[in-house]
């Protein structure tokens, strides 16, 4: 549970916020404004991160069955989303 839990947040949390930020302006057609964006706005997403999908993915590979653990990750998503849409 903990090697799965930090592979995630310390591999796939920044690259995806990364992908995240550079693909939002890509689509609002200011592609030029990738990289300041993403120099602005990855650390704090990444801290808020830190702070959510930890606790959510313990408690998924400790107390969700195996066969739900999309339906309660997605459930977080949705929260997760809803903040990323705020920043």
């Amino acid at each position: 549970m903990a090697v799965k839990t930090t592979a995630d947040q310390i591999i796939w949390a920044p690259i995806m916020t990364c992908v995240f930020f550079a693909f939002l302006k890509a689509m609002e057609g200011h592609p030029e404004l990738m990289l300041p964006t993403i120099q602005e706005k990855v650390l704090p997403t990444v801290a808020a991160n830190y702070v959510i999908w930890p606790a959510a993915h313990i408690v998924s590979f400790k107390y969700v069955p195996s066969h739900q653990r999309i339906l309660y990750n997605n459930g977080i998503a949705i929260f997760w989303n809803c903040y990323l849409s705020l920043v």
